[in-house]
């Protein structure tokens, strides 16, 4: 990170965008298949199907999988640019 001419890594910064990350990780997880889809579905008066296993999983997937992408983005390819 290049702040004021000063450069670090921004190990801070990335550590807080991971536990953000994790925490709508777990929100996903509460929505798709704990109680969290009920409460969504009587708040917000969404219809949540319930025999419909197969479509949350692969949203939790792609969740899984953009979470790795963002972590590789930060982790590896921002040494790489330095």
């Amino acid at each position: 990170m290049d702040l004021y001419r000063q450069k670090s890594k921004s190990i801070p910064q990335k550590i807080v965008i991971h536990i953000i990350e994790i925490l709508l990780l777990w929100l996903s997880y509460w929505i798709l298949f704990q109680s969290g889809g009920n409460w969504v579905e009587n708040h917000l008066c969404i219809s949540n199907t319930g025999s419909a296993f197969d479509r949350r999983m692969i949203i939790f997937l792609f969740n899984i999988t953009i979470f790795f992408r963002l972590a590789y983005m930060m982790i590896f390819i921002s040494t790489l640019l330095k």
